[in-house]
Parts: structure tokens; sequence; C-alpha cells
């Protein structure tokens, strides 16, 4: 009845709404995580997993990222599997990938899929101490270069709730005075 309703509304509707092409799908509550990894002759490599943190219920607008996700054993231990053989039935084989899930009643659901770079898993990566992972990957898929990811501290990135104006901050630590910003 709801979807009926939608789809005879004609202002803000989208046409493919009203044509019936539309994709309906179940909503999931769990922990968002998101994926950075590869794919090399078949055989699928994780390479970094970080949640996602969501606000504006009930849309799904990411707010922060953290890294490293508690969701991380569990999403290694069924992606690979998962994705193989996706991997295979679409042909895809030596490429990044990016995707991102929910975490449901011990299961990793994935809802959205890119065979591309994720430009937030980039940003992690660097801020957590390996900087490299884009010379890795493409020796990894041009010459199949083995590689680690060495990821030596955690990264929390958050996008603040401020109203405009200015603002002036002041970040310290025991780690050094390089730290100290203002924006």
């Amino acid at each position: 009845e709801q979807l009926e309703a939608i789809r005879h509304q004609d202002r803000f509707v989208p046409p493919t709404v009203r044509d019936h092409s539309l994709i309906v799908q179940q909503y999931l509550p769990g922990a968002v995580t998101s994926v950075q990894g590869h794919v090399y002759n078949g055989k699928v490599s994780v390479d970094l997993v970080y949640s996602i943190e969501a606000d504006a219920y009930p849309y799904g607008a990411e707010t922060g990222f953290v890294y490293p996700s508690d969701q991380d054993q569990l999403v290694r231990s069924q992606l690979p599997e998962q994705f193989e053989k996706f991997f295979k039935h679409v042909g895809l084989d030596n490429s990044p990938f990016m995707c991102d899930g929910i975490v449901h009643d011990g299961v990793y659901h994935v809802f959205d899929f890119g065979a591309r770079l994720s430009t937030s898993a980039q940003m992690i990566m660097t801020h957590s101490g390996d900087g490299d992972y884009s010379a890795k990957l493409v020796e990894r898929l041009i010459q199949g270069t083995p590689f680690e990811m060495n990821f030596q501290r955690a990264v929390v990135f958050r996008q603040l709730k401020l109203a405009p104006g200015e603002y002036q901050f002041e970040i310290t630590g025991n780690r050094s005075e390089e730290h100290t910003s203002e924006l």
C-alpha cells in the first residue's frame, strides 16, 4: 500500500518509480561496515575494514569513520568466500573493490559495491600509518607482488555538527606540537 501510494505521486517521484523499475530493499538494523580490498587471480584480499557512523535517522548519512572496526574478524571470515563466487560470476579479476554492508545477526550483508578505490579508506590508511596502499596495489595487480598492510594507529574521523561561523580549535596531545591546529 505504501509503495502504491508513492508510485502514484506525480510531482516529486522520478519516472523510474512511476514506470515500476523500483528496487525495494529490506531494512536491516546493525553495524554499518566498509571494506577496501582487491581481487588478484581470483583470490580476494580484504585490505581494510572500518566502521561507518551514521546519523539523521532514518537516512544513512555518513558522519564518521572508525578504524579498527569491531566487525573486522567477522567481515574477514565471510567476505572473501562470498566475493570470490560473485567475482567469478561477473568476470571481475585483478581489480580493487570497495563495499559497504551491515552486520545483522552475525552475517555481513553487502548493500553497496564498486570496483574502485574508496576515498574514505585511503584517508584512514594514510592516517593509520600506511600511506603506500596505492603503490602496493598497483604492484600487486600488475606484477603479482604480495603485500601486507602496516597500520600503526587507530583512526577516528567525524564530521562536527557545527552551525556556520568561525571557530578556533586547539588540538593537543603527548605526541608533538605539530598536532596544534586552527580552523
